[in-house]
């Protein structure tokens, strides 16, 4: 059934598949929602662990190396968080929710929006609400 609803153009919908259109699109909802719990829990975990890891009484020279490597490491790993915000949103905004309308839309920025957060060794905001 979903293979079917992304092979049909948005636009040409036919009557009486309509309820199986809403069921998937309904779906499609759920999903995103879900993953944008998960990413925004994963975004706050990882601000919460540097201001953990910063508010540290004893920090010697050895304690900022270890931050500023701890840092580093946690921003190159939250950097997928990145594309699954710019989707997530598109896919609210832009889409309404029906991955067919996302199919021909290619983020021309996002290398650009990864290698920027990289570069400022910055960790990625969560999904937009």
């Amino acid at each position: 059934m979903v293979l079917r609803l992304l092979r049909t153009d948005p636009t040409e919908e036919h009557p009486k598949d309509n309820t199986t259109t809403e069921a998937l699109l309904n779906m499609y909802h759920d999903l995103a929602s879900v993953a944008h719990q998960h990413a925004s829990t994963a975004a706050r975990l990882a601000r919460e662990a540097t201001n953990h890891f910063q508010n540290h009484e004893n920090q010697s020279l050895a304690d900022s190396t270890s931050e500023s490597t701890f840092r580093h490491v946690l921003c190159r790993q939250m950097l997928p968080l990145v594309p699954i915000s710019s989707y997530l949103d598109r896919l609210h905004t832009k889409a309404n929710f029906d991955p067919r309308r996302l199919a021909s839309h290619v983020d021309g920025l996002l290398p650009l929006r990864l290698s920027w957060q990289a570069l400022r060794n910055q960790l990625p905001n969560g999904p937009s609400t």
